[in-house]
C-alpha cells in the first residue's frame, strides 16, 4: 500500500520556524537544503559582488540566499544569488517574499547537490517566461 502525502504549499512553508533548516518546495514536496560548504559560499559571494557592482551602475536588484522565490504555491526555490533588472526590481516589496522570476538566478553547484540541481525540471520556471 502506498501512502500519499498531501502537497505542501508556500503557506505551509511560511508557518515553519525561521530558525531551523532551509527548505525549498518542488511540486509541493519539501526538500531540506544542507548548509553550504565554505567554498560554495565564497563562489556565491563572488557572483553576488559582480552583480552588486552591476546593480550600482545599471540599476536593478541583487539578492543573496536565503531568499524565497515563490514561483507558484507549490514551487519555492532559494537560488544562491538572483538578479532583477530595473523594471522588475521596482515591483518587488522588500518586506515580502518575491513572487516574480528573476532575470538571472545563480546556483553554485556543490558535490552533495549538483545532481539534484542539474536534474530538476520545474515546469514553473518555464511557464513564467
Amino acid at each position: 500500500m502506498q501512502v500519499s502525502r498531501p502537497r505542501m504549499s508556500y503557506a505551509d512553508l511560511e508557518r515553519m520556524p525561521e530558525d531551523g533548516p532551509r527548505f525549498e518546495l518542488y511540486d509541493g514536496v519539501l526538500s531540506e537544503l544542507p548548509a553550504p560548504i565554505p567554498r560554495h559560499q565564497r563562489v556565491g559571494f563572488n557572483a553576488a559582488e559582480v552583480l552588486k557592482n552591476y546593480e550600482r551602475q545599471a540599476g536593478g536588484l541583487m539578492v543573496m540566499s536565503p531568499t524565497d522565490i515563490v514561483l507558484d504555491d507549490y514551487n519555492v526555490v532559494q537560488p544562491d544569488v538572483v538578479f532583477f533588472g530595473r523594471d522588475r526590481a521596482r515591483t518587488i516589496d522588500l518586506y515580502r517574499a518575491i513572487r516574480i522570476p528573476p532575470e538571472l538566478a545563480v546556483e553554485v553547484l556543490s558535490p552533495t547537490t549538483a545532481a539534484i540541481d542539474r536534474g530538476r525540471n520545474c515546469d514553473s520556471w518555464q511557464s513564467l517566461e
